[in-house]
């Protein structure tokens, strides 16, 4: 049993799926470079080849429905800690397979897959509704939150098209991005910064009321 280290991009994955090809390896997990590793574990550091990394894209392209090829990239965003290893396996099944196999739950990896693009789409669509923003002193209208997964740039389209001349801040905390919106065009920042100061009091009564709704 063997564990890949890997970048932990699209390209990465990609390229730690080709490698696995090309040796016939039994990979038990794939893991990205920052990962914490145990001494027992039997690890093979796989380098980042865009090279080979589109040439596992292209074969994609040709066997998975747009759909599911856009789900692949929406799974990076997952939060979950074994989502390299979901992601690999349902790749792997999907090139074994040789055709588009996002309807075959009863596979385990399949299944798995579906449920991080489940979890991923549910938190965006629960926080297009749940965030409020707050006008900053500099007439900046701010939001902060703590999302399970990587969805902040996703977000800010939705804000775009409902208030698209209100210049605009959110702050994803735990992944330390902000996506930024001056009332014309938009940036995506990926920085570790503070929260800005707003009115405190009514941050904490919605995140109170958020959370009760939540649960």
């Amino acid at each position: 049993m063997i564990k890949y280290l890997i970048d932990d991009s699209y390209e990465g994955l990609l390229t730690a799926v080709y490698y696995a090809y090309k040796s016939k390896e039994n990979v038990q997990e794939v893991v990205s470079y920052t990962a914490q590793l145990s001494m027992l574990d039997v690890v093979k550091k796989i380098p980042l080849d865009y090279d080979l990394a589109t040439k596992v894209d292209n074969k994609l392209k040709k066997i998975m429905s747009l759909n599911s090829y856009r789900e692949l990239k929406l799974s990076l965003r997952s939060g979950e800690k074994d989502k390299l290893t979901i992601i690999f396996k349902y790749v792997i099944y999907t090139i074994d397979s040789g055709s588009d196999v996002s309807k075959n739950f009863l596979n385990e990896w399949v299944f798995k897959f579906s449920e991080l693009i489940h979890k991923i789409k549910q938190e965006i669509h629960r926080y297009t509704g749940f965030i409020r923003f707050q006008k900053t002193k500099e007439g900046i209208y701010y939001a902060n939150f703590l999302p399970d997964n990587n969805i902040c740039d996703l977000l800010l389209p939705h804000f775009i098209k409902r208030y698209n001349s209100m210049p605009m801040i959110l702050h994803d905390l735990r992944y330390d991005v902000l996506s930024a919106y001056n009332g014309k065009e938009s940036k995506i920042v990926n920085k570790k910064l503070p929260p800005l100061k707003v009115d405190d009091s009514v941050i904490e009564l919605f995140k109170k009321y958020y959370k009760s709704i939540n649960i």
